[in-house]
């Protein structure tokens, strides 16, 4: 009996190594393959795996791939071909604008990010932000409602209303107070951060696999389904204003609605002219799995409130 249980783990970590690394390989694959050329090499010696070359950017009106967005000779932006549309408006925008549109769900502002930018590093870089940041608020939140009962002056405490629920998860107050050594943030952050991390990352490889499952004649384009939900992650970027600010912790549900929010339109984005229930089915999926995640690990409540 412990022999097949152990087989079951075994298959089940074999089988969400794989869906990770099929997601995060075409992150640096592209790089890989402009250094081995940079230096002679016409094969791969460290990869097992046969590597395209970097991918064509996107026509975010129509989905076509176009040779180039910016003339070199004018430096105005191309038109496409197939639509006869300007490829790419977004690349007269400044960075501030683009992401507001982002934020405000503009179509052209996601494809834009999606397809057209390549600073893949920094996304990344910001997505290991932002499960800190989830970290760091889901802790506060789990040790305050658990000494509540216990804490004999959360009664005079502002983190606390006066029958003793969670008023605020302020990092400014929490390090005034007298429940700071309770926290142990060095060891307890960094083991909440390996769970919001793998939680993120199972997502994006779900995202991955149902990319290339719904829409086949985009699976060449498996990177840009990791970017996407790794980008819908920039939403829990909110969770920082309840860390300076005063913000009742039953506000803390808005930023999953946005994260879903995100979610789905990044979808509807990478479908193009596919029918819009293979994008609700997509983010039903991708929530499953996050909730199965957080049911058998226990890290956090499937909702925080």
């Amino acid at each position: 009996m412990p022999c097949e249980t152990y087989s079951r783990i075994s298959d089940a970590v074999e089988l969400y190594t794989s869906l990770v690394v099929e997601a995060f390989l075409p992150l640096f694959a592209f790089d890989y393959f402009n250094t081995c050329q940079f230096i002679g090499e016409a094969y791969f010696p460290l990869l097992p795996l046969r590597v395209a070359p970097p991918e064509m950017p996107v026509c975010i009106e129509c989905g076509h791939s176009v040779p180039r967005i910016i003339k070199p000779d004018t430096e105005t932006v191309e038109r496409c071909v197939e639509c006869r549309n300007i490829c790419d408006v977004c690349y007269e925008f400044g960075d501030v604008q683009i992401w507001i549109d982002v934020v405000l769900l503009r179509h052209r502002a996601w494809a834009h990010v999606l397809f057209n930018q390549t600073d893949y590093y920094t996304k990344l870089v910001i997505f290991i932000l932002c499960c800190m940041v989830e970290a760091v608020v889901v802790h506060n939140l789990t040790v305050l409602k658990a000494i509540s009962p216990f804490a004999a002056d959360a009664e005079n405490s502002s983190l606390y209303t006066p029958d003793r629920q969670v008023r605020s998860l302020q990092l400014v107050r929490i390090i005034q107070s007298s429940f700071l050594p309770l926290m142990n943030y060095p060891s307890a952050i960094f083991h909440l951060f390996i769970f919001t991390f793998t939680e993120n990352a199972l997502v994006a490889s779900i995202a991955t696999w149902l990319g290339r499952f719904f829409y086949r004649s985009y699976s060449n384009r498996q990177r840009h389904w990791f970017v996407e939900a790794a980008l819908a992650s920039y939403a829990k970027l909110s969770y920082v204003l309840f860390l300076i600010w005063a913000i009742p912790p039953s506000m803390l549900p808005m930023v999953d609605l946005v994260y879903l929010l995100w979610l789905g339109c990044g979808f509807m984005v990478l479908g193009f002219d596919h029918h819009w229930m293979y994008t609700v089915v997509t983010v039903l999926i991708c929530i499953f799995a996050r909730g199965l995640f957080r049911y058998l690990t226990k890290w956090s409540p499937q909702v925080l409130y």
